[in-house]
């Protein structure tokens, strides 16, 4: 569960977007319109949409931060050095040392649907806290837009952060509800372990 140690992107200052979620690895079919049971073969690719916006707001010449959770393992690793080679600042991103990295299978169908099958149960998405909450990365920030939904223990406090971003009033109430939300966590930790 520690956080990422290399930072090569844009992190820090002004005008930076900072993208909340999931970050997976694709396994997306060779052949266009079958299944996933009938395709012969996949091609492994980075996915998850808050991580293709950030990658494509740096790839724009913007400034962009991932905060979300990764596998301690091989694919997470992969993901990381994904975003990092890509500009976009990991200081956001924690690693998961006993839920490994989300996998997706992907096909297009030939119907033109695209068809998916993860593999989370959970994974490591799932499992960020409010507590590993990058909150000097979301304090320092002017303004944020959302990329996408977050599945997560800490889906209320990120929803609530998409949609409030916008204006520097509720981003201070944000980031007191996390604050509040963590100082809960602790409690409740401290009481489970005397009990």
């Amino acid at each position: 569960m520690e956080a990422s140690k290399e930072d090569s992107g844009s992190g820090g200052g002004e005008g930076i977007v900072v993208c909340f979620g999931e970050m997976l690895v694709d396994f997306v079919s060779t052949v266009s319109g079958v299944s996933l049971a009938e395709s012969p073969s996949f091609v492994k690719a980075p996915g998850g949409a808050p991580a293709n916006v950030s990658i494509s707001v740096s790839k724009l010449g913007g400034r962009s931060a991932f905060i979300g959770k990764l596998g301690d393992d091989e694919f997470g690793r992969m993901l990381s050095g994904v975003l990092r080679d890509n500009g976009v600042s990991v200081s956001g991103v924690r690693f998961e040392g006993v839920a490994r990295t989300a996998l997706a299978f992907v096909s297009l169908r030939s119907d033109g649907e695209r068809e998916f099958m993860f593999y989370r149960h959970p994974s490591a998405d799932m499992l960020l806290s409010p507590a590993e909450l990058d909150l000097e990365l979301i304090r320092r920030k002017k303004r944020k837009k959302p990329a996408t939904k977050v599945s997560s223990p800490a889906t209320s406090v990120a929803k609530t952060s998409m949609a409030a971003f916008e204006e520097e009033p509720k981003r201070i109430r944000i980031v007191e509800e996390v604050e509040r939300v963590r100082v809960l966590q602790e409690k409740e930790a401290a009481k489970a372990r005397v009990e």
